[in-house]
């Protein structure tokens, strides 16, 4: 390392370092590297916080709030059973009293944790490769997707690595800083161990560099004594854990071996990309890249100059970042590798964040090396840079395009809290995703803090998680597990989440549905909730009504003598394709047989869709009760922001005068605009008595192709008026007769237009559709002639739209002729 030397040999003469040339004395100054310094403290803050509370609480991040909820003890006991030592947990246990527990504050403690670490970075750096490479380390690391995402997660990894890198850098010390650089060191390795067990590997990385290089130390025999009483000290202070964990911590068995070299491969890619799937999509860039840092390695391995500051020669540099590449990936395979004992994980990504900062130090210095090799290794440094720089940041957006928040439980949640009753009660069935929801139960009703086998103590209804008696719910046994409860509780909410874990034979809601009357049903994707009543109790199987002491999100300043709307709850704020909005209104119904309606505006003020919901029934004159409006979000979806406007119509069908309230319902984004493309063969016909009208059509290839190949028909479409069903479009490839299909049909694509991305009830008066649909046709077709014929149907009833010049609802747009593959 002659380039890396001589920036810490020059610093003791005033220099600069490899990067004099680039940036230069005269223009840092001495308040040059500080500004530069923080202005890099402040982008890897605004990496690190934006987004940070838009995202839902998960899994393991659910755990680790629940567990953090606990008393001290408690938590220490539940970690005891994990697979995590507690220090994490003491941390966010602390923290969350202090700053909540919301989805930003529960993270922002691993944020402060990844700004620590790159501030340290920055000073581990400065001593091993000098101040300005130093500059260049920290601002990979500030802006590496990979420390972004775990600074954004509420788990311990980050931290993990803080500890570590503190540990590294007291070791880099230990010859110059006396007894607190030792203290300082003991603590940050216990600190690193009782954050997370695989931070052994820094204390196995260290031993085996200080078994490299003690030898060549001054006083050598000195530092081998100080250093075997830091490991005795270090474990010492993490025995009391042990202790207490080994006994207790659960065994896992992974089913199958994972690839070596995969787990190289998945190093590597995190590292460069910060990206964890579809490994060998990023090879082009992963392979010049770790090519790079292991040329920057050989270089500092085959310089044998004196030993320069802090006692290190580049050859020491050199295997002290050399080690990061090569132990944690091998550990971390052997431990997946089945054992038939203790616990063997499937390699993860975050298992390997502990020594990126390490890397990013490497990929520094590797290019002040080259900065130094003359023209040549000027060129590798340029192109290096180029490509490492665009590498981060590209990949970031990817990164921030997951964040967002989904209506997982909030809609399922404001139901609950709106309707709950004392003497109600939740059945939840969720295998081990009880966290998250006691997550956002604890929202609604804060105070609770339930344990497996406990009910919830908070302010809400007491929440028994199922099943208490077994590992699973079966006809056998559900009588003995809900049969008391139904006894002691007139209303049982039944909460299904992942219910498959332990219910997969819905046993639960069977049993409810034989026995009481279901008055509520909320559906999000997998999971559901729904309440159940005993007819003639009270609150009985009649309308639900909203709890007086009940509040919406949003009030609605209407008049009951003149409107029906109070108030209105909206989960999220942001949707995407695929989401649904859940827009719950609360209404009043006033007078029976009223009908709530539901206009959805898009950004430019068109209606594109209508909600018509019959409110209700209710025998209390001043009840209020809950409506939820649906809106689907698909991929052509115009993005921007939406409107809701909501108005009534009376029993008789007319609407109320003097109410029409609009609602903000909040963004629609990551959709696309509605493809624009000019039709090749003009072809007009009108569907289904005038409200669709054909323009023509394009084929791809226009005049033959190959069986076994695709055929790709573009059909342009022009609404002409609102259609109040989604009907799907028919592209069929006929000819002879095809005993496969039993009829002419050699090849068809059936689905909603442009493969369900824009239905046709959202399609607006005027609107042109390019609708695209992709034949692929058998191998064994015969070569010939074959027309394609097109049209609508309905798919609940299968009627086709009747076609203005033709007959059997279908438009015959043309030939093609199919050619043998020989």
């Amino acid at each position: 390392m002659s380039a890396v030397n001589e920036s810490t040999t020059l610093d003791n003469q005033g220099t600069q370092g490899p990067f004099r040339q680039t940036l230069g004395r005269r223009t840092l100054g001495r308040v040059g590297p500080v500004l530069v310094v923080l202005a890099i403290l402040c982008l890897g803050y605004g990496l690190r916080v934006y987004r940070l509370g838009q995202q839902n609480i998960w899994w393991d991040e659910g755990h680790a709030v629940w567990a953090a909820r606990q008393s001290l003890t408690e938590v220490t006991r539940i970690t005891a059973y994990d697979v995590h030592p507690p220090l994490y947990l003491w941390l966010l246990h602390a923290w969350m009293r202090v700053a909540g527990e919301s989805e930003f504050a529960v993270r922002y403690l691993s944020l402060i944790g990844g700004m620590l670490t790159v501030a340290l970075c920055y000073v581990v750096a400065r001593r091993l490769v000098g101040r300005r490479t130093a500059l260049l380390a920290m601002m990979l690391l500030a802006t590496a997707r990979f420390h972004i995402w775990w600074s954004q997660e509420a788990r311990m990894y980050v931290w993990a690595t803080f500890f570590v890198l503190l540990s590294i850098y007291c070791l880099i010390r230990l010859h110059h800083r006396g007894y607190s650089a030792w203290m300082l060191y003991l603590l940050s390795s216990a600190a690193a161990l009782y954050t997370l067990y695989l931070a052994v590997l820094g204390l196995l990385l260290e031993n085996v560099f200080v078994a490299c290089v003690w030898w060549r130390k001054p006083r050598r025999k000195r530092f081998l004594f100080n250093w075997i009483l830091a490991q005795m000290g270090i474990l010492a202070l993490y025995t009391p854990w042990l202790y207490v964990a080994l006994s207790r911590t659960r065994t896992d068995v992974a089913k199958t071996s994972f690839p070596a070299h995969l787990v190289w491969q998945l190093y590597a890619t995190v590292l460069s990309t910060g990206i964890s799937t579809d490994l060998d999509r990023w090879l082009w860039v992963v392979v010049p890249i770790m090519l790079l840092a292991l040329a920057g390695i050989a270089l500092l391995m085959l310089d044998r100059r004196q030993p320069q500051r802090y006692g290190f020669a580049s050859w020491e540099v050199g295997l002290l970042l050399l080690l990061p590449l090569l132990l944690p990936p091998l550990v971390v395979f052997g431990l997946s590798i089945p054992r038939g004992v203790f616990y063997s994980p499937k390699p993860e990504a975050r298992y390997l964040l502990t020594f990126a900062p390490m890397f990013y130090i490497l990929l520094a210095g590797t290019l002040a090396i080259f900065w130094q090799k003359g023209r040549r290794g000027r060129m590798v440094t340029i192109v290096g840079a180029a490509l490492v720089l665009t590498t981060f940041v590209s990949v970031l957006p990817g990164h921030y395009a997951g964040r967002y928040m989904r209506d997982e439980y909030q809609t399922a949640m404001a139901t609950l809290a709106a309707y709950a009753e004392p003497g109600d009660a939740v059945l939840l069935v969720s295998g081990d995703r009880y966290p998250v929801f006691y997550y956002y139960y604890h929202q609604r009703f804060p105070g609770g803090a339930a344990l497996p086998g406990a009910a919830w103590e908070g302010k809400g209804p007491p929440v028994y998680l199922l099943p208490r008696h077994g590992p699973s719910l079966s006809a056998e046994s559900v009588e003995s597990e809900l049969a008391p409860l139904a006894a002691k509780h007139p209303r049982l909410w039944l909460a299904s989440v992942e219910r498959g874990l332990q219910d997969p034979d819905d046993v639960a809601r069977a049993w409810l549905d034989a026995h009481r009357t279901v008055v509520l049903n909320v559906d999000q994707g997998h999971n559901s909730l729904r309440l159940y009543a005993a007819d003639g109790d009270a609150g009985g199987a009649e309308t639900p009504l909203v709890s007086a002491e009940y509040r919406p999100q949003q009030s609605v300043a209407v008049e009951r003598g003149r409107g029906v709307l109070v108030g209105y709850d909206l989960p999220t704020l942001e949707h995407r394709p695929g989401d649904r909005v859940q827009l719950g209104l609360y209404v009043w119904p006033g007078t029976a047989g009223m009908t709530l309606g539901v206009d959805w505006l898009d950004p430019e003020g068109h209606v594109v869709e209508t909600s018509e919901i019959d409110a209700p029934p209710v025998a209390e004159s001043q009840a209020v009760v809950r409506v939820i409006a649906p809106f689907d979000v698909y991929r052509y979806t115009a993005p921007g922001r939406y409107e809701a406007e909501v108005w009534a119509r009376s029993p008789e069908g007319a609407v109320m005068e003097g109410f029409r309230v609009r609602l903000p319902v909040g963004r629609v984004t990551q959709s696309r605009r509605l493809p624009r493309k000019a039709v090749s063969q003009a072809r007009e016909a009108e569907l289904g008595e005038g409200r669709i009208r054909f323009l023509g059509y394009g084929l791809e290839p226009a005049e033959a192709v190959q069986a076994g190949e695709a055929l790709a028909v573009d059909l342009h479409w022009q609404a002409l008026a609102r259609l109040e069903t989604d009907y799907t479009v028919f592209v069929h490839l006929v000819g002879g007769y095809n005993p496969e299909t039993g009829g002419p049909v050699w090849a068809q694509d059936d689905s909603w237009p442009l493969a369900g991305g824009h239905p046709t009830r959202r399609w607006l008066p005027g609107q042109v559709v390019v609708d695209r649909h992709v034949l692929d046709i058998p191998e064994n077709t015969p070569p010939g002639r074959y027309q394609i014929e097109v049209g609508f149907y309905n798919a609940l009833n299968g009627e086709r739209l009747s076609v203005s010049d033709t007959e059997h609802g279908r438009i015959v747009i043309g030939e093609i002729e199919l050619i043998d593959q020989g």
